[in-house]
């Protein structure tokens, strides 16, 4: 879908919005390649047209002047009145004026009348055609009240020539949903998705992405619309997405699941412990039950090793096939760790189902916040006077030191003296 908006008209000043050059003489070749010759006898408050130009002629006290409004755009205008002509060149271009006027009569000190007009059309500027395809995509066809849907929008530019600046807004339901994990920097405003204006060269594509949680009051039935728009210069390209809000399957008689997680809130890089209970509460056994758990691994990994029950991973799918004896439970259980990237206030839903029945269970994303250590001083231990034992053999050892020393020196005197004799 695609709408175009028509462009504003020049603002329209008291005055010519340029200066008139005076040429001498009456121009007869004037510098453009497309123009168009208004000659009349000009009568003050009358109209004039030609090839799409429109005149309008009045007296302000000066003499006589004009405004002019043209259906293509105007470069140059040459007013000729007495033996001159007033040369206007407007850059870029203009589709009207008002104040335009013949050169000065120093005789009367008024504008000449006028004589003829002369209106120069620009060239015709290449047209660039502007054209982004958008698509907007639900992972799911229906959903149940409480349930999430995943909305997918991706733009490309098929133009040849880069279109800057595309304003991409997404109008979502929120009377039946709200919204979270909103991709690049959007922001939800009023029941809209305004993503950051951005560029997008030939060929280019870009994908954003957000979650819609329905509403648990929402009534079956209800169809969940919503419509996303991108814009460059002006021109609106949209996609819609509608899911269909349906009731809760029914219990299938005999068979019961219920799903449970050790925690409701975890960091990046943590790890949840599911437990699932498939119950036959019937006087039959279940044979060959199929389990499924969607764990969205878009947020976790299953840590290896960790599926009981002879489960396996299969597109981002634990799978298992059980038998469930009659009045008995099956447990089975797994570990998920949430990956390091995944932002805060993410809210990571496993659903079980087990034939037609099902259940959830959501763990919220938290990032937690590492206060700063503070180092803190620790003072030498203070100087303690000596005890009575500590200085009786700190005595000691300074006697035993000396003696030492003594016994040392009258050795070396005695070696000196034997040596003398």
């Amino acid at each position: 879908m695609r709408v175009e908006e028509a462009p504003a008209a020049n603002e329209v000043m008291p005055a010519a919005l340029v200066e008139p050059v005076l040429e001498e003489g009456q121009v007869t070749d004037p510098d453009c390649d497309d123009w168009v010759k208004l000659e009349a006898n000009f009568m003050t408050g009358r109209q004039y047209m030609v090839d799409g130009v429109t005149v309008d002629v009045y007296d302000d006290g000066m003499g006589q002047e004009f405004d002019f409004s043209s259906e293509r755009r105007v470069c140059k205008v040459y007013v000729k009145g007495g033996p001159d002509t007033n040369v206007y060149t407007y850059d870029p271009g203009v589709f009207e004026d008002e104040g335009l006027h013949a050169p000065f009569n120093p005789g009367s000190e008024k504008w000449y009348d006028l004589s003829n007009i002369i209106f120069c059309f620009c060239p015709d500027e290449p047209v660039v055609e502007i054209d982004l395809s958008i698509v907007k995509e639900a992972d799911v066809e229906t959903v149940l009240p409480g349930g999430l849907i995943n909305y997918t929008i991706t733009v490309c530019n098929e133009s040849t020539t880069t279109c800057e600046d595309v304003e991409l807004v997404d109008d979502f339901d929120e009377d039946a949903v709200t919204v979270s994990n909103i991709s690049d920097g959007g922001f939800n405003a009023n029941g809209e998705i305004h993503w950051p204006a951005f560029d997008l060269d030939p060929e280019e594509c870009r994908t954003f992405t957000y979650t819609a949680e329905v509403g648990e009051d929402v009534d079956p039935g209800y169809e969940v619309c919503n419509v996303a728009t991108a814009t460059c210069e002006g021109i609106h390209f949209s996609d819609d997405a509608c899911v269909l809000v349906v009731a809760p399957p029914e219990v299938v008689p005999g068979l019961e699941v219920e799903k449970s997680a050790n925690k409701e809130i975890a960091a990046p890089g943590e790890t949840a412990d599911y437990t699932i209970v498939v119950t036959s509460p019937s006087e039959e056994d279940a044979e060959d039950v199929l389990v499924t758990d969607d764990y969205d691994e878009r947020f976790v990994d299953i840590v290896a090793g960790s599926i009981t029950g002879g489960g396996a991973v299969v597109n981002g799918t634990i799978v298992w096939t059980i038998d469930v004896p009659a009045g008995e439970s099956v447990t089975l259980m797994y570990r998920a760790r949430v990956k390091d990237d995944v932002v805060g206030g993410t809210i990571i839903r496993n659903i079980v189902t087990v034939e037609d029945v099902s259940d959830f269970v959501d763990v919220r994303v938290v990032v937690p916040v590492t206060p700063a250590v503070r180092e803190e001083f620790v003072p030498a231990e203070p100087f303690l006077p000596f005890t009575g034992g500590e200085a009786m053999l700190l005595g000691l050892a300074v006697l035993a030191s000396a003696g030492a020393g003594a016994a040392l020196r009258k050795r070396a005197r005695t070696t000196r003296d034997r040596d003398a004799a």
